[in-house]
């Protein structure tokens, strides 16, 4: 927190105009997931039952079945796991945004860009620490499950929807922390919302439902942070 200083004076932060902003973008990405995900299902299930149906007809059909059904169903992957990176990319820009606007208003020595960290929201986050005093992990069932969606997000990106593993038992181990993680809440007689092939240890978003999660999660956690900031007196040096 900015301490007292002669020549100064308090100073409140107002993201009325941000956060007009930001609801029309989260509005708009919910709708446009929404929307794309209905087509990207319907298209699917259009694939599926074509290959469904040339399975049948082929004498091969009872070897090949487990092969082409996990081939058909990653289809939706191209699109669900494109997604998780898209709203990361979305929560980082906006929590950069959010840095430069409380550095512009407060006037500080200190920029977010300087401090060093591989994981650059947690740099924008502790940031805010340091100038507003913001605990962010005050909402922390919020927080854990952005960091849990980071890594899968991480796991997309940088490790082309893999699971990783030194062996077998390794790749098995951490593919069940990636089940449990990210299915949890699902019956057990639902469709998942991700699967892995343990053939070739490929993963894939299964369920829009995921990335409609991610949203709402990442959006109220910004609002809960922007609130905070609303609240906060800061001293500001007068020129």
């Amino acid at each position: 927190m900015l301490t007292k200083k002669n020549n100064a004076t308090e100073e409140k932060l107002d993201f009325s105009t941000f956060k007009q902003g930001l609801d029309f973008e989260f509005n708009y990405l919910s709708s446009y997931v929404t929307l794309m995900g209905t087509s990207v299902s319907e298209k699917v299930d259009e694939y599926e039952e074509r290959i469904f149906s040339d399975i049948d007809s082929s004498s091969e059909g009872t070897e090949i079945d487990e092969d082409f059904y996990h081939e058909a169903s990653k289809i939706k992957s191209y699109f669900y796991n494109s997604l998780i990176v898209m709203v990361y990319t979305v929560y980082e820009s906006t929590l950069n945004k959010i840095c430069i606007q409380v550095n512009s208003k407060v006037k500080s020595k200190l920029d977010h860009e300087i401090l060093k960290d591989r994981n650059v929201s947690k740099k924008f986050l502790t940031y805010l620490n340091i100038i507003a005093d913001i605990d962010f992990q005050k909402d922390k069932a919020s927080y854990d499950r952005i960091c849990e969606f980071q890594s899968l997000r991480n796991q997309i990106a940088h490790s082309n929807s893999t699971v990783k593993g030194k062996n077998i038992n390794d790749k098995k181990k951490n593919a069940n922390a990636l089940l449990v993680t990210f299915n949890r809440g699902c019956a057990e007689n639902e469709e998942k919302n991700i699967i892995v092939n343990e053939q070739t240890w490929d993963f894939y978003v299964n369920k829009i439902d995921l990335i409609v999660e991610f949203i709402q999660v990442v959006k109220e956690y910004l609002y809960s942070l922007i609130n905070d900031l609303e609240s906060k007196t800061f001293i500001v040096s007068v020129d």
